[in-house]
């Protein structure tokens, strides 16, 4: 039953999500981006949903988790039928693309469900989260909010898990998961979180099909070769590596937030480009549907919206009205989605660290003189002793070095950075194509607010570094860097191939 609930909860998400899509009349695409699309939309709808229904007191009990998935699923269902007449877009691959897609794609999925829960993130991030959704049901069990003392009020001490306040939506999804089997199984509950590397090609090619096949199929090609997108510092210890996968923090497929936040991030980027390409206001807030479920895998997705209106802002300015209505549409959705966590949020305790008070441009002046904190290093504070005791460097060098080694990390990055800068020049001399400049910028922009984090943090870097920090934070650029770097095979032919907001796409109504 725990396999047959697994198959079920991502048979209703996609049904789900594939009622959220605007019709292929509007939105053309091929069934391989058509499914990956669908599934992005419905991960993120159904766990949004179940904390909507959480905050406004109803308990996550099997009744409603069973109720949620079957609704999903009708709906769904009704709109496949309905969609059927209406033919499918021509497929950007050939017969070889399809099988190198297929291969890592599918591969992926087998790899995710191989991993035992042994990552420490996976468990006392996320799956404890999950266990509690699945056996309480309240999103606010004491687990969540702290110790409790006599009088009935938050202990002065004393925690349960770690990191209270990180999102709900895996830990959602793994609930739902196990609502679905009947039964807690931390195998399966993993199989809805398997799909993560399997989409984000699709999503990209589907964000650039307006553009034409060529940046397409290469936006594509460049996100699924790039290592990081399933493990980090790839085979760097040989072959033995794969034999301790779940054992270490070298794989990024899994239970973690941070692949899961890059994927849904691209597919929010894809359905905003495709939005103001149609125009289309269902798109849009499908774009800002998508954001709020990055946002509710990990906080970070919260620190990505910001800069993706920085980067609209900055790039493109002067757009028209309706571009700058659709936008609108994308952020109010976005906010009315994440709103129900946002609040609840306040509710839990900021433990270790909160970034949020940190991020001042006082105490960021203070760090970038500082010298790096020895003692924070929990090897330091057990009685050990540190090789940087003697001659402590200073926080921001061993940021800047970080930073730097991951751009010419070829086993965790590929090509990836390499190709990012070279468009950089093509971007500046091809202006006048919005989704180039506002897209290479959200990139930046995100790399320099990481880098800030860093340089802000409570942790002890090279601890951090040793945990995979910065590079599982650059992999939530992922997906706008490789749009960035498809953009680089456009060649514009005609003036419907300008931007919705420049082009005479503003005539027609959106759908």
């Amino acid at each position: 039953m725990v396999v047959f609930g697994a198959v079920l909860l991502v048979l209703c998400t996609w049904l789900l999500g594939r009622a959220i899509l605007p019709s292929r009349e509007v939105l053309p695409r091929d069934r391989w981006e058509e499914q990956c699309m669908a599934y992005l939309l419905g991960a993120s709808a159904l766990p949004l949903a179940a904390m909507a229904l959480s905050w406004l007191g109803l308990s996550f009990a099997p009744w409603l988790a069973w109720t949620m998935m079957l609704l999903a699923g009708a709906v769904g269902l009704w709109r496949v039928l309905m969609d059927r007449s209406t033919p499918l877009a021509p497929s950007s691959l050939l017969a070889w693309q399809k099988a190198f897609f297929g291969f890592l794609g599918v591969g992926s999925v087998l790899v995710t469900l191989s991993l035992p829960l042994n990552e420490f993130d996976p468990i006392f991030h996320y799956a404890f989260k999950g266990k509690v959704l699945f056996y309480s049901g309240d999103v606010l069990d004491p687990a969540f909010t702290g110790m409790v003392g006599e009088d009935g009020q938050a202990a002065p001490y004393g925690r349960i898990m770690t990191h209270p306040n990180y999102p709900l939506g895996i830990p959602f999804l793994e609930a739902f998961a196990a609502h679905a089997g009947f039964a807690w199984s931390d195998r399966w509950v993993q199989f809805p979180l398997a799909f993560w590397a399997l989409c984000l090609p699709g999503v990209i090619a589907f964000g650039l099909r307006p553009f034409g096949r060529r940046p397409a199929l290469f936006g594509a090609m460049v996100a699924a070769a790039t290592p990081m997108l399933y493990a980090r510092n790839f085979l760097a210890d040989g072959i033995q590596e794969l034999g301790q996968a779940g054992l270490g923090g070298s794989v990024t497929l899994g239970g973690g937030g941070d692949l899961p936040l890059a994927v849904l991030f691209a597919g929010s980027l894809a359905m905003l480009i495709r939005a103001l390409r149609a125009p289309c206001r269902r798109a849009a807030a499908g774009a800002g549907l998508c954001l709020a479920g990055a946002l509710f895998m990990k906080n970070e997705g919260l620190a990505m919206a910001g800069c993706l209106v920085l980067a609209l802002l900055i790039a493109d300015p002067l757009a028209g009205r309706r571009a700058w209505l659709l936008r609108g549409i994308a952020l109010l959705t976005f906010l009315v989605c994440a709103t129900p966590w946002l609040i609840h949020r306040g509710k839990l305790p900021a433990i270790d660290e909160n970034y949020g008070d940190r991020f001042r441009p006082s105490v960021i002046a203070e760090h970038w003189q500082a010298e790096e904190k020895v003692e924070r290093s929990t090897r330091v504070r057990q009685g050990g002793s540190s090789d940087l005791a003697e001659a402590p460097p200073k926080r921001r060098d061993l940021a800047l070095t970080y930073f730097w080694r991951e751009f010419t990390d070829f086993r965790t990055w590929g090509l990836l950075w390499a190709l990012f800068l070279f468009s950089l020049p093509w971007t500046a001399t091809r202006f006048r194509l919005a989704e180039a400049r506002w897209l290479s910028l959200l990139v930046l922009g995100g790399l320099v607010l990481y880098f800030l984090i860093l340089l802000i943090t409570p942790w002890f870097l090279v601890q951090l570094r040793g945990t995979g920090i910065p590079e599982r934070l650059m992999l939530h650029l992922l997906g706008p860097a490789a749009m960035a770097i498809g953009l680089l095979w456009w060649e514009p032919r005609t003036a419907s191939e300008k931007p919705a907001e420049e082009s005479s796409l503003s005539d027609p109504a959106p759908a």
